[in-house]
């Protein structure tokens, strides 16, 4: 269960910066900058956001990426 968090808007802002790398119709590949980060801060917040990437009914599936610094997202 992800706790109820408020993030600021401007802090998400600096955090994400996401970008669309790649996309076909049900899916797209997008870069967080911050999953690249290897600690144990990084792999929390990537756990985080998949948790909260997960939750609409139309996203059928999400993977996160340490390696790339992506989200792949089917829906």
């Amino acid at each position: 269960m992800t706790p109820n968090v408020r993030i600021p808007d401007r802090l998400l802002r600096l955090m994400f910066r996401p970008q669309v790398r790649h996309s076909l119709p049900g899916r797209v590949r997008i870069k967080i900058p911050f999953l690249d980060d290897k600690s144990d801060a990084g792999r929390k917040l990537a756990a985080l956001l998949l948790d909260l990437v997960r939750v609409p009914d139309e996203i059928l599936k999400a993977e996160g990426n340490t390696t790339s610094g992506t989200v792949l997202i089917h829906y």
